[in-house]
């Protein structure tokens, strides 16, 4: 069966969004940085520190993982004077969410926990 590609008209231009995001999400440091994200409130931004601090990562690593996140458009930047304030994209993973919206209605996405596997 084929499926167009989410997003957009042109031919590889959801999936090239698509697979953008799942290569951010291949890295274990991404994750852990958007997590962070997940943890605070919406409409809250944080420094490069702060995101640092709380994903317990080095400020040049995080530096340079917020700038692969913000490429990929998971990531808002907000410039204020000498900081830079990161926030979670609302509209970040909807091509993701549209590629994986069939196999989630189908049962085929589960979490780990729900199935009592850990070797996902």
């Amino acid at each position: 069966m084929h499926t167009d590609p989410p997003g957009g008209d042109a031919p590889t231009e959801g999936w090239e969004l698509v697979d953008r995001v799942f290569r951010c999400l291949a890295d274990a440091d991404r994750r852990a940085i958007l997590n962070v994200f997940l943890e605070i409130s919406e409409t809250e931004e944080l420094t490069v520190n702060q995101v640092a601090l709380q994903a317990q990562l080095p400020r040049t690593c995080t530096s340079r993982h917020l700038r692969v996140l913000r490429h990929a458009g998971l990531l808002t930047i907000r410039r204020a004077g000498t900081r830079s304030w990161h926030a979670l994209r609302p509209d970040g993973f909807d091509g993701v969410d549209d590629w994986l919206l069939p196999f989630v209605s189908r049962g085929a996405v589960l979490h780990p926990l729900a199935t009592g596997r850990a070797d996902y």
